[in-house]
């Protein structure tokens, strides 16, 4: 069980790294030209500013859908923003979308959900190892350890969902609290 549990925790920390590149790799980001975009720079700049931050590298990407999202962690946050939405928002709602998208590497919300996915695995992993490896450990104890591990990891990823919503509402209020209520609003 130690050498399980390290190894979820190795496998988070993995996640965590690896997961930053394999999202803006899946998404086909590349970086944001200042010279192309220098609103978008400015409004990032300043509301960086004003929360403290130190500002992210911005990327660019087609998604074929309106998107924005960040990834990584103060000092190091990556804010991507999808063509579509830049085409299709005013600088306004576009910087309120920014605003939102900083405030998730303000409050750590990556390194949370990393966390909240990585302790629903520990759950998983330990209910299959208590069932499937207890009393004569014959193959019903390990399809009702592999069932226990599901159902149990099931569970824990709801409170998982529940806290990502919850920071969805935070990251709201914190963006409505650097650029206005108004924008955040449309």
């Amino acid at each position: 069980i130690p050498i399980i549990l390290l190894g979820t925790v190795a496998f988070a920390g993995f996640q965590y790294v690896v997961g930053k590149k394999m999202a803006l790799w899946s998404a086909g980001a590349e970086d944001m030209p200042e010279d192309r975009y220098p609103e978008i720079h400015r409004s990032v700049e300043r509301i960086s500013e004003d929360m403290g931050l130190e500002k992210p590298r911005l990327m660019v990407a087609d998604m074929g859908v309106p998107n924005a999202f960040a990834v990584g962690r103060r000092g190091a946050g990556v804010v991507v923003v999808s063509s579509e939405l830049i085409r299709l928002l005013g600088h306004d709602e576009l910087e309120a979308v920014l605003a939102h998208e900083l405030a998730h590497i303000d409050n750590r919300d990556v390194i949370t959900m990393v966390m909240g996915q990585s302790i629903a695995s520990m759950l998983g992993l330990a209910a299959y190892f208590v069932i499937a490896f207890s009393r004569d450990g014959g193959i019903g104890n390990i399809i009702l350890g592999y069932i226990a591990s599901i159902l149990v990891q099931s569970v824990a990823m709801v409170f998982v969902l529940a806290i990502s919503r919850y920071r969805e509402y935070v990251a709201d209020s914190d963006a409505a609290a650097h650029v206005g209520g108004d924008a955040m609003a449309r």
